[in-house]
């Protein structure tokens, strides 16, 4: 079967010097986050990449049309449009493009020493599926960044395409939502559903609210919104709602005269003590200590 690495009409690749990419380590303003390479594929029939012993950098690759395939440590995911997968350094892998229908791929690959953190990778064969309508934003930044670095490697235009890779995986990071077929709700209304969460939790912010009552105004199965919102937001539903009631209670601290009674009565709490507590917990000081700080 014909496979290739790269010659594809129309296909943009830099990589950049070796030189560069060793004052990017030293500089204290890239050493956090830098690229080493980028490229475009259109159309890109027949595209195999295989690396046994993995990547020195982060591989970021974003499927814009066409599908293909992506493997690591023995399993093998389907990608579609506007899906990506990041691969960490040092991770034998495989992808290429589907043959009926062949990928079209922005991909970069980058570094640092916050690189991890830009990089959502949450496991092997995680596969990220893009929804929002800034993938346009996600593609035009990347075409800065190529542009930019065309012109040539002076120092601002190297920290302007720094700033722009900043940009273009924060975006890219925003955007998406992990895919699992097994999780019950589907993936490409997921964010949407917990934006919705969200969004009924600070409603109604003077309410007890449970997951057994939230599920029901998504229409979704209790146990499953419960593992999806701690997956996508880190918190469990119920200290998500205490920080948000806790949030409001500092806007009534900061912008009103009322009692920590009163406040605490605002946002759902009838326990006086336990307000007081959980504000603690949260803030690091006691309603009273934090209304006495010096804000701005």
């Amino acid at each position: 079967m014909l496979k290739l690495r790269e010659g594809f009409k129309g296909q943009r690749i830099i990589v950049l010097p070796k030189f560069l990419v060793e004052e990017f380590q030293k500089d204290c303003f890239t050493s956090n986050l830098y690229l080493t390479d980028i490229g475009y594929y259109p159309n890109a029939e027949y595209h195999f990449c295989h690396r046994e012993n993995g990547a020195g950098e982060y591989i970021f690759v974003f499927c814009q049309q066409g599908g293909g395939w992506l493997e690591m440590e023995g399993v093998k995911h389907a990608i579609g449009r506007n899906q990506f997968f990041v691969i960490p350094p040092g991770v034998k892998h495989s992808y290429g493009a589907d043959k009926a229908n062949p990928w079209s791929i922005y991909w970069v690959h980058f570094s640092g020493t916050l690189a991890g953190g830009y990089a959502k990778y949450k496991g092997p064969g995680t596969i990220y599926q893009t929804y929002h309508n800034k993938i346009s934003d996600v593609i035009k930044t990347f075409e800065q960044i190529y542009h930019t670095l065309l012109l040539g490697y002076s120092r601002d235009n190297v920290r302007y395409v720094i700033s722009c890779l900043y940009g273009f995986l924060g975006l890219a990071t925003y955007m998406s939502v992990k895919r699992d077929s097994e999780n019950g709700l589907d993936s490409r209304n997921s964010i949407n559903v917990i934006d919705s969460v969200i969004s009924y939790m600070k409603e109604h912010i003077e309410l007890r609210l449970n997951t057994q009552e939230l599920a029901e105004k998504t229409g979704c199965n209790a146990a499953v919104l419960a593992a999806r919102f701690k997956q996508e937001t880190g918190y469990t539903l119920r200290s998500y709602f205490n920080h948000l009631k806790i949030q409001e209670a500092c806007l009534y601290l900061d912008n009103t005269d009322m009692s920590v009674s009163q406040i605490c009565f605002k946002i759902g709490l009838n326990d006086a003590l336990y307000f007081s507590r959980l504000f603690s917990r949260i803030t690091g000081v006691c309603p009273r200590d934090y209304r006495k700080r010096i804000k701005g």
